[in-house]
């Protein structure tokens, strides 16, 4: 996977730029991609795949997995269903999303970005 050059943008205007993409991205604009990196088709199918092989992972309880706001994006457009709540607004760096394992062997979205613990 291309990390790109906004992985670890060491000016404020490099932050900004990332900032931006990812805001777009949550907007719902995804024709930008990472300079050097990916887009958000690439992230998306990256998401699915690991959500596929965590599904057919034998767990004895809750599983915590901690990612960056674009693949959580990703993950919580692919497991929404008609009439649950839906990836909306921003999403705050420490937010909470959760999935949980639909019952056909596939996802199922929770909630997005709470982030009432956040204070």
């Amino acid at each position: 996977r291309k990390t790109g050059t906004l992985a670890d943008p060491g000016t404020p205007e490099g932050r900004a730029e990332r900032d931006a993409l990812l805001a777009a991205w949550l907007a719902g604009d995804r024709r930008r991609s990472f300079p050097g990196g990916e887009d958000f088709a690439s992230v998306s199918r990256r998401v699915r795949e690991g959500l596929a092989r965590l599904a057919t992972t034998s767990l004895d309880g809750p599983a915590v997995v901690v990612t960056h706001r674009a693949a959580l994006l990703a993950a919580a457009e692919s497991c929404a269903s008609p009439g649950g709540p839906r990836p909306q607004g921003g999403c705050a760096n420490g937010s909470i999303t959760a999935l949980e394992l639909d019952g056909r062997g596939g996802w199922r979205l929770v909630s997005w970005a709470e982030d009432g613990h956040l204070g």
